[in-house]
This record gives C-alpha cells, structure tokens and sequence, in this order.
C-alpha cells in the first residue's frame, strides 16, 4: 500500500499520519503524535499537507480539532479529475501545435516560478493575475505562463500574441 500511496506523492511521514487515521478513524494531532511516535510540529506538518491534498479533513470541537481520513475512494475521485484535465490539456496543445499558431510548453509549477522571479528580475513582466485556481504571467516577449494552484496541474509557457493580447482584454474586462 505505502508504493501505492507514494504514487500520489505521499511522504514517508504522511503515510504513517494517513494510516494512523484510518486505523483509529479521526483524532487530534497530540494523539496522532504520540500512536506515530512523530514529533507534534512535523506530525502537524503531515496533516496540514494531506489536508491540502484533499485526504484528510477535519472539524473543531469545542477548541480542539480532529482530523478523518477521507474515504479511500477519493482516491478514484483525484485520478477521475486528473485525467480530465490532462485529456483537454493534451487536446488543446495538439491543436495548438498542428495549426503552428503556438509554441507551447508544459513545465512544473516551481519551473514557472523560476522563470517568473528571472522576468521580474529583468522588468519584462507587463501583466500578472492570481485568482484561487489560477493564474497567468505576461512578459513583453511574447510569452505568457500559465498555471494552476494545483501543484499537480503542469504550467504551460506559451509564446502567442494573440494569447496574450487575450488575457490584457480579459484583464480590462474585469477591472
């Protein structure tokens, strides 16, 4: 089970915690440190990740908090919604490139933060937008990142006029 649980990205640490979760069905961090013999700060490290990953989830009682693993079938949700979105990706990149009006890249997320910390660096950033799922560079060559808060969603760098001339309309729409 732990290769299983490492194939969506599960550290070591976080496959003790989740266990530990299913095995006694919800409790405190205190708890789960002690049943995993994991310090309280990195155990509370774990579960604040898995929570972000969408396999834990928690409640407040009173003014302590408790945290559930989420059925295992979400599992099978998260492959459902990742194959979703890489079927359209994959879709849109082959018509991109057989019409030759775009030159596209994937690339991961701390990629793209590289990239947008050495366009910054350079003064070539014209536009930026962050909203809670997304969000686009645009440089002044031609070229625009765009990525997801998902950190499992690859960024993509795209050198398109017409891209970007879209997303400055978008932006001024919305303003």
């Amino acid at each position: 089970m732990e290769e299983l649980l490492k194939q969506f990205n599960f550290s070591e640490g976080e496959i003790i915690v989740y266990n530990a979760l299913l095995k006694s069905g919800g409790d405190k961090v205190s708890n789960i440190s002690k049943a995993t013999d994991i310090k309280r700060t990195s155990c509370q490290e774990y579960v604040r990740s898995l929570q972000q990953k969408g396999f834990i989830n928690s409640g407040k009682i009173g003014n302590r908090f408790f945290y559930q693993a989420e059925d295992p079938d979400r599992f099978r949700q998260i492959v459902n919604e990742r194959q979703f979105i890489l079927s359209d990706v994959v879709r849109i990149l082959k018509d991109r490139v057989q019409n030759k009006d775009w030159k596209v890249r994937m690339i991961e997320k701390y990629e793209a933060n590289t990239i947008v910390k050495k366009l910054e660096k350079k003064n070539k950033v014209i536009k930026t937008h962050e909203g809670n799922t997304a969000g686009f560079v645009i440089s002044n060559n031609n070229t625009i990142i765009l990525y997801s808060s998902d950190k499992y969603i690859p960024a993509l760098e795209i050198e398109s006029q017409e891209l970007i001339q879209f997303h400055i309309d978008l932006l001024k729409r919305e303003v």
